[in-house]
């Protein structure tokens, strides 16, 4: 829900069903005890759910750098360069105009694939529009400015690639892959428990 929506109530949600699943851990681990059979793997679960625990507080957190909107973070310092480029070149230079919407067609192309490849491509049209601005008809003064703000603008894309690569940019890279890995140990984990507890019975 919290990667869906990028709602912070998630997060509230999430910490209050962990804390009353660590309960219930720590109740069942009690009840074993008093029957005589002590496991190991309660000690491994809790250390299992804290790392979840931390691994998703860390994804909250990267997120909230990124932006919960397209106006947060780094969205919205991605979006405010974007808008600075297309102001300076206005709607008279349809080359120019032409090539920025092939830049923002590569930037939507990442954001909804999640794939480097457009990175790549965004490079290559950047370098293009960069060319085609230092050969118009705008100033030398002018070219400089866009050309700055189109460096700018290739930054915030770049810290934001960074960002994604961080959250991970599929089910098993970043913070995402560890929470999976983390969740195939607890079911390893469980599966040892069940099996000691029918063997005792």
């Amino acid at each position: 829900d919290f990667l869906a929506r990028k709602d912070l109530k998630y997060l509230e949600k999430f910490t209050q069903n962990m804390t009353r699943l660590k309960q219930q851990v720590e109740l069942l681990e009690q009840d074993f005890t008093n029957k005589g059979l002590a496991l190991t793997e309660f000690s491994q679960i809790q250390a299992i759910l804290a790392q979840y625990d931390q691994h998703f507080k860390d994804l909250v957190t990267e997120q909230q750098r990124i932006g919960l909107h397209p106006k947060d973070g780094l969205y919205g310092e991605l979006r405010a360069a974007v808008h600075n480029v297309e102001e300076l070149i206005g709607n008279d230079d349809f080359r120019l105009r032409s090539d920025m919407l092939q830049l923002r067609r590569n930037e939507k192309d990442f954001m909804l694939r999640r794939d480097l490849k457009y990175l790549t491509r965004l490079e290559g049209n950047l370098a293009k529009l960069q060319t085609d601005v230092s050969n118009s008809a705008f100033n030398s003064s002018k070219q400089q400015e866009i050309n700055s703000l189109l460096d700018t603008y290739f930054m915030r894309f770049s810290a934001l690639v960074e960002g994604e690569k961080v959250l991970g940019l599929d089910h098993e890279s970043g913070i995402a892959g560890e929470m999976r890995g983390t969740i195939h140990k607890l079911d390893s984990m469980m599966d040892k428990m069940i099996t000691k507890s029918k063997n005792f019975v």
